[in-house]
Protein backbone atom coordinates (compact mmCIF):
# COMPACT_ATOMS: atom_id res chain seq x y z
CA UNK A 1 0.00 0.00 0.00
CA UNK A 2 1.32 3.43 -0.88
CA UNK A 3 1.77 6.06 1.78
CA UNK A 4 -0.65 8.92 0.94
CA UNK A 5 1.88 11.54 2.04
CA UNK A 6 4.49 10.08 -0.34
CA UNK A 7 2.00 10.33 -3.17
CA UNK A 8 1.37 14.02 -2.40
CA UNK A 9 5.10 14.72 -2.25
CA UNK A 10 5.72 12.99 -5.60
CA UNK A 11 2.84 14.89 -7.22
CA UNK A 12 4.24 18.18 -5.91
CA UNK A 13 7.72 17.35 -7.17
CA UNK A 14 6.37 16.48 -10.62
CA UNK A 15 4.27 19.63 -10.76
CA UNK A 16 7.12 22.00 -9.86
CA UNK A 17 9.69 20.51 -12.18
CA UNK A 18 10.15 22.92 -15.08
CA UNK A 19 11.05 20.53 -17.89
CA UNK A 20 8.53 17.92 -16.89
CA UNK A 21 6.71 16.17 -19.69
CA UNK A 22 3.57 14.13 -19.16
CA UNK A 23 3.87 10.37 -19.23
CA UNK A 24 2.92 8.82 -22.55
CA UNK A 25 2.62 5.10 -23.01
CA UNK A 26 4.70 3.83 -25.88
CA UNK A 27 2.74 2.16 -28.64
CA UNK A 28 5.49 -0.30 -29.60
CA UNK A 29 5.39 -1.98 -26.21
CA UNK A 30 8.98 -3.12 -26.01
CA UNK A 31 12.48 -2.81 -27.30
CA UNK A 32 12.47 -6.37 -28.64
CA UNK A 33 12.72 -7.23 -32.29
CA UNK A 34 9.79 -8.87 -34.03
CA UNK A 35 11.58 -12.24 -34.02
CA UNK A 36 12.30 -12.02 -30.28
CA UNK A 37 8.67 -11.15 -29.58
CA UNK A 38 7.47 -14.13 -31.63
CA UNK A 39 9.83 -16.48 -29.79
CA UNK A 40 8.64 -15.22 -26.41
CA UNK A 41 4.99 -15.53 -27.39
CA UNK A 42 5.56 -19.07 -28.65
CA UNK A 43 7.23 -19.97 -25.34
CA UNK A 44 4.44 -18.37 -23.30
CA UNK A 45 1.66 -20.14 -25.18
CA UNK A 46 3.46 -23.49 -25.27
CA UNK A 47 4.08 -23.63 -29.02
CA UNK A 48 7.80 -24.12 -28.47
CA UNK A 49 9.77 -25.83 -25.74
CA UNK A 50 12.88 -24.57 -24.05
CA UNK A 51 15.85 -26.75 -24.80
CA UNK A 52 17.96 -27.16 -21.70
CA UNK A 53 21.59 -27.28 -22.62
CA UNK A 54 23.26 -29.25 -19.85
CA UNK A 55 26.60 -29.61 -21.57
CA UNK A 56 29.51 -27.29 -21.17
CA UNK A 57 30.11 -27.03 -24.88
CA UNK A 58 33.67 -27.12 -26.08
CA UNK A 59 35.86 -26.98 -23.01
CA UNK A 60 39.52 -26.33 -23.72
CA UNK A 61 42.22 -26.52 -21.10
CA UNK A 62 44.94 -23.93 -20.94
CA UNK A 63 47.50 -26.38 -22.30
CA UNK A 64 45.25 -27.24 -25.23
CA UNK A 65 44.71 -23.54 -25.95
CA UNK A 66 48.48 -22.96 -26.01
CA UNK A 67 48.96 -25.88 -28.39
CA UNK A 68 46.19 -24.55 -30.66
CA UNK A 69 47.81 -21.12 -30.75
CA UNK A 70 51.22 -22.59 -31.52
CA UNK A 71 49.75 -24.70 -34.36
CA UNK A 72 47.86 -21.67 -35.71
CA UNK A 73 44.35 -23.04 -35.28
Amino acid sequence: MVNPLARVVMNNMARYKEDSTPYEERKSGSNLSQREEELLMDLIYGKKEVENHGGKGNVVTLDQAVDMIKKGL
